[in-house]
């Protein structure tokens, strides 16, 4: 019942930007989810100031950079934490995560030592066992950031920079760098409104050091001006650059990576359960991959076998050749696929990279100056 009433007012989000569109139903719904937003915007008010009066902790020998965004939902925050990393060397970084959607009910956690994993994605959250897999990075979970930065740094002395995911809205440590990530598409969400009319936390973008706005190959150059000079007009915008999501490629059972001859006669279904599915589902189309059905879940999906056995029926059924999900996705049904089943799902890897080198140079120097890496 829960994600039926999600997905209605998910599809709202989208169809409220012509208000003349929607039933009579739609509109009355609406209605009700605006008043509910003046209840929600005073209520962030009223504990972002608790937060604020509270003061900051600090965590001496470390840097904390957040990266963060304005909106429920896919930003592209991940896959830059993933490029930030590398950047900075993983060996000399921490993520430090709340472990959103895990069973692990805030307790702070030691995912991975930078060689092993300790927790199940269940246990502590999809994204950060994915960043811990994928990068074999030192990564720790739990509701109170700043214990769970006191854990790495007791723990591991080389680490001086703790990267802050989904750190935006969090109060509680002084930050040394605030990443605020936009999409392109959709810089202040579906339709500038906060929860529950619209998928925006809030829209206060000031507090950032530096915004990257991720799909931007995706809009056009006036697009992209109207986000510097209309949408972020009060912010810098030297300090607003552009990013793209790169396709890697299509991996089968998430290790053998395919040609691209191999799917070019060929049709696929996706599947995921993450915050932008149609953003996902254009990302794939773009690289040539053909898609004949979709099937969404609700982001941070915790998959079942029930789940697998839909997938391969209605893949079955259709008739495709095989079902493309996301890694966050991968990182669960890889525990609970079997070894027949998990040959006809493809796993589609992407990364960050900055729209131009110009950008990556602005970059590199801004971060080079606030964090003195050189």
């Amino acid at each position: 019942m829960l994600n039926k009433l999600s997905k209605i007012i998910k599809d709202l989000w989208w169809k409220s930007g012509n208000h003349k569109s929607l039933t009579f139903f739609e509109k009355y719904l609406f209605a009700c989810l605006r008043f509910f937003e003046f209840f929600y915007k005073v209520g962030f008010k009223v504990v972002q100031s608790i937060k604020i009066y509270r003061g900051q902790k600090t965590v001496s020998g470390l840097k904390i950079i957040s990266v963060g965004n304005l909106t429920v939902g896919g930003t592209g925050k991940t896959v830059f934490i993933q490029f930030l990393a590398t950047f900075l060397d993983v060996s000399k970084c921490a993520i430090v995560s709340r472990g959103y959607a895990s069973r692990s009910t805030g307790k702070n956690l030691l995912v991975c030592d930078g060689k092993n994993i300790y927790h199940s994605p269940e246990e502590c959250g999809d994204e950060p066992y994915m960043l811990a897999q994928a990068l074999k990075i030192v990564t720790a979970t739990g509701s109170n950031r700043f214990n769970s930065c006191l854990l790495v740094r007791e723990l591991w002395g080389k680490i001086e920079y703790v990267l802050l995911d989904d750190g935006y809205q969090n109060y509680q440590l002084k930050k040394d760098l605030d990443i605020l990530i936009v999409d392109a598409r959709f810089p202040l969400g579906f339709n500038g409104l906060c929860l529950p009319a619209g998928n925006l936390r809030e829209a206060d973008y000031l507090r950032a050091d530096l915004i990257i706005v991720s799909h931007a190959d995706l809009v056009t150059s006036d697009q992209i001006d109207k986000i510097k000079t209309q949408i972020f007009d009060k912010f810098d915008a030297d300090k607003i650059l552009l990013g793209k999501h790169r396709a890697v490629g299509l991996f089968q059972a998430g290790d053998t990576q395919m040609p691209s001859e191999y799917f070019e006669n060929k049709k696929f279904m996706i599947a995921a359960g993450i915050g932008s599915f149609s953003g996902f589902v254009e990302s794939v189309e773009n690289f040539g991959i053909k898609v004949g059905k979709c099937l969404e879940f609700e982001d941070h999906h915790s998959y079942s076998s029930q789940d697998i056995d839909q997938i391969i029926q209605d893949m079955t059924q259709k008739k495709m050749d095989g079902v493309v999900v996301t890694q966050k996705d991968w990182v669960k049904l890889s525990k609970i696929i079997s070894d027949e089943d998990r040959l006809k799902i493809f796993v589609f890897r992407i990364e960050f990279e900055f729209l131009y080198q110009s950008q990556y140079s602005l970059f590199s120097q801004f971060l080079s100056s606030k964090l003195d890496l050189f």
